[in-house]
């Protein structure tokens, strides 16, 4: 099986390490892109001062030349299975859609699940009753097997989670 993209933020001696999906990277550009957004996250969340921030940023790493040596389907056999990702794979080829628009849109059909589930709390519904309503509503299965056939079945979880995290919810 093929490794993970794995950027390796080095502070005060100790490596703390943080698995990327590869399947939605996919120049070297891009992941190099992400990989200083970590972290920089990384410096912004722990409110480190300048000397400590240049000394992680240069000591910090990630896997470029396995990345570099990974092909398509070792990437995204690390987040689908075989079947679904042949089936995006026909998607793709039929919408005449690109990957990286394939899966911002996954990402925005998660994040507006959440939003309607807010949305509905303002109106005055409990949490329970405003998911269950959009989890009834009729487009909310095809949206959902949207979202998993481009993120993967392994990893729409994760991306799941991530995203209800960044909206305030907690699985």
């Amino acid at each position: 099986m093929a490794s993970q993209l794995t950027v390796t933020i080095v502070f005060n001696g100790k490596e703390i390490s943080n698995s990327l999906d590869p399947a939605t990277i996919e120049t070297v550009a891009e992941a190099e892109k992400i990989v200083n957004e970590a972290i920089e996250t990384f410096i912004q969340r722990y409110k480190l001062n300048d000397l400590l921030a240049q000394k992680v940023r240069k000591e910090s790493y990630w896997n470029k030349e396995e990345f570099l040596q990974m092909n398509e389907e070792d990437k995204y056999s690390l987040t689908h299975s075989k079947e679904i990702y042949e089936l995006f794979q026909r998607y793709l080829n039929e919408s005449h859609m690109e990957k990286a628009q394939a899966v911002r849109l996954a990402k925005e059909n998660i994040a507006n699940y959440y939003q309607l589930i807010t949305d509905l709390e303002h109106e005055g519904y409990a949490r329970d009753v405003a998911k269950q309503i959009v989890d009834n509503s009729p487009r909310r299965k095809e949206r959902l097997e949207f979202a998993v056939m481009v993120l993967g079945d392994k990893g729409y979880p994760k991306h799941q989670q991530e995203i209800a995290e960044l909206k305030g919810f907690y699985a």
